[in-house]
């Protein structure tokens, strides 16, 4: 991989707990979101919320896939 990727691992709900606000230059998940909220949206709401917070202005921001219900509107 190349010298500036850098895998992290740890707790996607908590993320701004770890890092500082707008640090990095992309954000990936990819299968996450479904996992999450499996018994309640709040785990899914709370890394979504991390995610965005820690990407700089003009990030590149990719979660997916797309899956099950949805509630209500998106806003």
């Amino acid at each position: 991989s190349p010298s500036n990727l850098q895998l992290i691992a740890g707790d996607a709900t908590k993320l701004q707990e770890l890092y500082l606000p707008e640090s990095f230059d992309a954000v990936f998940s990819y299968w996450m979101m479904p996992h999450l909220s499996l018994a309640s949206d709040k785990p899914a709401q709370d890394a979504s919320k991390g995610m965005l917070s820690l990407a700089k202005n003009g990030a590149y921001v990719s979660v997916g896939p797309k899956v099950g219900k949805q509630k209500g509107k998106l806003p």
